[in-house]
């Protein structure tokens, strides 16, 4: 969506956000962690009625400056204003007593506890010291009103899915009357659905007059929710433009400090002959069966609504979960592969949908890392040698251009960007004839997604087979050289990503695309 088609959620909320006073103001925060530089006078403010959204590459500050807007942090330097009125917040509970309030990426939920408990933490009601839990389901249940949500309060929100937890937690906001909320990255694990609710809800929101912060790598939300935007970079304020007055053009280059003409980094590749068969591939749950191609050279990716089962095939096509029935193939010889180390030896790599929960050991070094399935090579009479290791890994270090001061230090310290570069930097290691990837860019910033691709391309340029799960459609259809779409289980269409189009594959994806209407 370009600047020209946006379209703010409410036709009078531009207009009035450009003359009322600002319900939150920050003016010349700084903040250091030890000799580092968080933020360096920082600038920002949000008005009733308005989505602002902040954006900027990982590690640009933003995270830092909502735990001093909530709270966690306190600034070294600097202002905090509401509603024109200087204050400080030593802790989270004063930010809300403010009527200041945040939806994390990662939920501040209890699994064990009801949806009603867990609306009501801190706030019990009780008769002579005891918990009224009549009491505690009926207050629940006019929360949840707030949102629009008829979920029973009773359940224990452990079984309920991301979406469903996310309004619990906003329905919370709400009942402590916050005026200001702030949500990072909340579409990061919503289904199409769960985002469409959501946005119909922010909006609702700011009908109302709240000021809602939204965080974001997904440049396709921030154009149709925003009515301004503020960009940080390296800690500092870069600018804050209306939606309606600029381009995305500008602020991807505001967000990197440089233009990317082209994103997705597409080349003209030599296709070559068939390097992955699949051939009537079935799991439970009634996955499949499924039967394509992927070529050497080739970059193809499996499509589709979430529970599609996307991700379960391709976790079948790598032996992580066992097929029912079917058979790959593997340049024309049978994949047996029953496990993920067999797979490594086949010439199969997997990049998995969860980095920090399938692919990372966060207490480990990046080298450590890195060389993990390739340790074997690399050993002599299975001793491995720090050295010999440290001298494999710089060369994949420089050239994937990861963002930390050494290949020394623990991975849980890098960015989610640069995790993803590590993981990608194992892949190339093991130099494998099929490389699947699993949302290769879930929570990483435009320009770590630049690079990314950049990689994958320079990957299926050397040969490999390439294959990818991906929610992002713009993505799919700008790296991709062909589409499988999958509806409920089956694979419904493929597509060459050169005509495609997002309408035409959501078509198919919801089970609504009509050929012959379409013809007629």
């Amino acid at each position: 969506m370009t600047a020209a088609e946006h379209v703010p959620g409410g036709a009078a909320s531009p207009g009035t956000a450009a003359v009322a006073e600002p319900l939150l103001e920050v003016r010349g925060i700084s903040k250091r962690f030890g000799a580092t530089p968080a933020l360096t006078d920082v600038g920002f403010d949000i008005r009733p009625g308005e989505i602002h959204s902040l954006t900027g590459e990982n590690g640009a500050g933003k995270s830092t400056l909502m735990k001093i807007i909530t709270g966690n942090y306190a600034p070294d330097t600097g202002t905090i204003l509401v509603r024109g009125q200087p204050v400080t917040f030593a802790s989270p509970r004063e930010a809300q007593a403010a009527g200041i309030a945040i939806i994390h990426q990662e939920l501040n939920t209890i699994p064990e506890m009801t949806v009603a408990e867990n609306l009501s933490l801190g706030q019990e009601p009780n008769t002579f010291g005891v918990l009224n839990r009549r009491r505690l389901v009926e207050e629940a249940k006019k929360k949840l009103a707030l949102v629009g949500s008829d979920i029973d309060p009773r359940t224990p929100i452990g079984r309920l899915s991301v979406g469903m937890q996310q309004m619990v937690e906003i329905a919370r906001a709400l009942a402590e009357d916050a005026q200001v909320l702030v949500l990072d990255e909340p579409t990061a694990a919503l289904s199409q659905s769960e985002s469409a609710r959501l946005f119909a809800l922010l909006g609702k929101m700011r009908e109302r007059g709240m000021g809602l912060v939204y965080i974001s790598h997904r440049m396709e939300e921030l154009w149709r929710l925003s009515d301004r935007l503020t960009v940080l970079r390296d800690g500092k304020f870069v600018g804050t433009k209306r939606m309606s007055e600029t381009s995305s053009q500008e602020i991807v280059s505001m967000m990197v400090g440089r233009e990317i003409n082209d994103l997705y980094g597409h080349t003209a590749r030599e296709i070559g002959d068939v390097r992955l068969e699949v051939r009537d591939v079935a799991g439970r749950g009634g996955i499949g069966p499924v039967s394509f191609d992927v070529r050497g050279g080739e970059i193809v990716s499996l499509v589709g609504l979430i529970g599609a089962g996307r991700t379960e095939v391709v976790r079948m096509i790598y032996g992580a979960d066992r097929a029912t029935s079917g058979q790959v193939l593997l340049d024309g010889e049978p994949l047996r592969s029953t496990d993920p180390k067999r797979s490594i030896r086949d010439g199969v790599a997997l990049l998995p949908e969860s980095r920090k929960e399938q692919a990372l050991f966060l207490e480990q070094s990046v080298t450590e890392n890195i060389e993990i399935s390739t340790l074997g090579r690399h050993s002599t009479f299975g001793v491995t040698s720090k050295r010999r290791m440290r001298r494999i890994v710089q060369p994949i270090w420089d050239s994937l251009r990861v963002k930390a001061s050494s290949p020394e230090i623990e991975v849980k310290s890098l960015s989610g960007g640069n995790q993803q570069k590590a993981v990608l930097a194992r892949m190339l290691l093991q130099q494998p004839r099929l490389l699947i990837l699993d949302e290769p860019t879930r929570g990483v910033d435009i320009g770590a997604k630049s690079e990314i691709y950049r990689i994958i391309d320079e990957i299926a340029a050397g040969g490999a087979a390439v294959l990818i799960v991906s929610s992002d459609l713009p993505e799919a259809l700008g790296i991709s050289d062909r589409l499988l779409v999958m509806h409920e289980g089956g694979l419904v269409a493929e597509l060459d990503a050169e005509q495609a189009t997002e309408e035409l594959v959501m078509e198919h994806a919801t089970g609504t695309f009509h050929g012959d209407e379409r013809e007629a």
